[in-house]
């Protein structure tokens, strides 16, 4: 096409309704976007407590979606067990109308046995009552971006060269045990300069 024609199709007025070639039920359109997307998609149906994820979900994980369950117990067992009882916590808060949207940061096991650090969002959709019905949302591997940070801090405390604390470390744990102090005056300590 060719840049005059692009250039007249985006000016020119919209037509009063738009024409689509086959109507889809809701249900194929959100199996169509979460299979054909990269990114980490999830759909949890809440009334037959059904999940999908996308490639880029199970991606995330070393897996291909047909590898993993479609029961969200699957999905639950891949999290680290030290982090399942705060997503399960936020999730249930969201579902039950406490949060406004569901958000969690956690570790989660990939195929070949280590675990990444995820981002997951979501939000439900509810009935007339309230009741939630039915949850998406997108996973993201923040594995990488968690790993920088941890450097980040590890060379603001510590010796490069040595891997020894340094005065940064030294001047953040006195002000740590003189805030103690402040806070319980039983606690004694001393230092000296």
């Amino acid at each position: 096409m060719s840049l005059a024609k692009i250039l007249h199709a985006l000016t020119a007025k919209p037509a009063e309704k738009p024409v689509l070639r086959e109507q889809r039920k809701p249900e194929a359109l959100v199996a169509l976007n979460i299979e054909g997307n990269s990114e980490g998609l999830w759909h949890w149906d809440l009334l037959r407590n059904k999940l999908r994820v996308s490639t880029g979900w199970a991606a995330i994980l070393g897996w291909e979606p047909d590898d993993l369950g479609d029961r969200p117990r699957d999905w639950f067992a891949l999290i680290h067990p030290y982090y399942v009882g705060g997503v399960r916590m936020d999730l249930a808060a969201h579902l039950k109308g406490q949060k406004d949207q569901f958000e969690c940061e956690y570790r989660i096991r990939h195929r070949n046995g280590t675990y990444r650090w995820v981002l997951c969002r979501g939000r439900a959709v509810r009935d007339k009552r309230g009741n939630a019905i039915e949850i998406s949302g997108v996973q993201t591997d923040v594995t990488r971006l968690i790993e920088v940070e941890n450097r980040l801090v590890e060379d603001a405390l510590h010796d490069r060269l040595t891997g020894l604390p340094n005065r940064n470390f030294f001047h953040a744990r006195l002000d740590q045990a003189v805030e103690e102090q402040r806070r319980d005056p039983r606690l004694r300590f001393q230092y000296c300069f």
